[in-house]
């Protein structure tokens, strides 16, 4: 279903202990002998922040009437961080807490989303172990609002080598095999196991341009009750890095079997990204494709797509114009996409999305953050939608070389084809602690 990897973060806490110890790793210096070319510089960039704090709702249960106000205290991670070295890539972003809330009502929830991507160079240029986790929630009841007790937490694991045969001085051969694992909380039906399998040859038309040409094939095996479903992908690539920029465009097919019942579409995954003059950039991404609710592009944005036990043919197109100054930020993004389910066709869906995000930095120690979100899904079959939209205010005042205190208020309206109007405001106090060098050398 995806050409890419995608795990999840359910072992936040042991990521972030391994991206310590690397960091640690990486400060250590080494003695360079003369005439030897240096390896490539460990370095990492973003930050790591542990985070400590407490939220009250006025509709905790999310209720469309008789609406109960609560409380909860919150433990988590929030993060955007990456390190490299010769030998290890690592990515880990988060935003990912265990909730403890107020009334014996609500069992307590891990709630946000979080990855970690690691490369590792067993043999440089050669031999590489791939691991790739993910976790996220999903709106159990795909008709009803999400909402503690329908949404829940999906967890994938992915993991595996990949081999970079040279077949001459620009051209590589490279065979990837993954296994993986996916869990669903109170969900069984939803676990299942993966296996890809990838080959690609790759060419190197100049320093900044490549071609390629792949084939994926994917299995996804549900326990309970069994049933198997398998991707294959034949696609040609171009990839492109632009003096301010870069581009991607695939091309090719794609086949979806299940059940001795096949169907095929388009295969198209195109993305194009560039400066527009010396603080603006425009995004643009495309894709049509097979996919599940862990490819949903919603999954793994702390957001809550549907947990389906099913397949459905994708088609989405995305937009982002950012504007970067010295103390303001402004981003937009609008994206719509097209479902159509291969078995529960009574899900099939089109689905717009608009988001509006204001940056500021109000003194060198305090940062403003204010972000809208508008979001529809329209159920042809159901004859009814989704409505959603969302006011979220922040703001963060640095309280030392490490430490830092985060105001956030947020107000979200929901509506869903089972469920009239939900309304809740959100106000929250975070302690938040910087973990990794580098977040301590930003808070400065």
């Amino acid at each position: 279903m995806h050409n890419r990897l995608r795990p999840s973060a359910r072992n936040a806490a042991a990521a972030i202990l391994v991206g310590t110890v690397l960091l640690r790793a990486g400060t250590a210096g080494a003695q360079v002998e003369e005439g030897v070319v240096p390896p490539l510089v460990d370095a990492s960039t973003g930050i790591v922040w542990l985070r400590l704090g407490a939220g009250s709702s006025d509709n905790l249960l999310r209720a469309p009437s008789e609406p109960k106000s609560g409380t909860f205290n919150a433990f988590g991670v929030a993060s955007d961080f990456n390190y490299e070295s010769e030998r290890l890539q690592l990515d880990f972003v988060s935003d990912v807490e265990v909730r403890r809330y107020s009334t014996d009502v609500l069992d307590d929830e891990t709630y946000g989303y979080g990855t970690l991507d690691v490369e590792i160079a067993a043999v440089p240029d050669r031999f590489f172990w791939l691991v790739y986790d993910e976790y996220s929630q999903g709106r159990v009841n795909p008709l009803d609002v999400s909402s503690p007790e329908n949404r829940a937490g999906a967890n994938e694991f992915v993991t595996g080598p990949r081999l970079d045969l040279p077949l001459g001085s620009r051209t590589v051969l490279r065979l990837e095999a993954l296994a993986g694992n996916r869990t669903v909380e109170e969900s069984a039906a939803l676990d299942s196991d993966t296996e890809e399998g990838t080959v690609s040859f790759i060419r190197s038309l100049d320093v900044t341009t490549e071609i390629a040409l792949s084939f994926v094939s994917q299995g996804v095996e549900y326990e309970s009750p069994a049933t198997e479903i398998d991707t294959a992908s034949a696609y040609l690539s171009y990839r492109k890095t632009l003096a301010s920029g870069e581009a991607y465009l695939a091309l090719g097919s794609t086949r979806s079997e299940r059940d001795a019942e096949s169907s095929t579409t388009p295969y198209l995954d195109l993305s194009w990204a560039r400066d527009i003059g010396a603080r603006s950039r425009l995004e643009i991404s495309a894709v049509q494709q097979y996919a599940d609710f862990f490819d949903d592009p919603r999954f793994g944005a702390g957001s809550d797509p549907l947990l389906v036990r099913d397949v459905y043919e994708t088609q989405m197109l995305a937009v982002e114009y950012s504007v970067t100054g010295v103390r303001n930020g402004f981003a937009i993004t609008r994206s719509i996409n097209h479902a159509d389910y291969n078995v529960v066709t009574t899900l099939d869906y089109e689905e717009s999305s608009s988001t509006i995000e204001y940056t500021r930095s109000m003194t060198p120690k305090t940062d403003l953050s204010l972000r809208y979100l508008s979001f529809n899904r329209d159920f042809a079959a159901a004859a009814g939608e989704d409505e959603l939209q969302s006011w979220f205010l922040s703001l963060d005042r640095d309280i030392g070389r490490r430490f830092s205190l985060e105001l956030t208020y947020e107000s979200r309206e929901d509506q869903a084809v089972l469920s009239d109007k939900v309304e809740e405001n959100v106000l929250r106090i975070n302690v938040r602690y910087a973990l990794t060098n580098a977040a301590a050398q930003a808070a400065q």
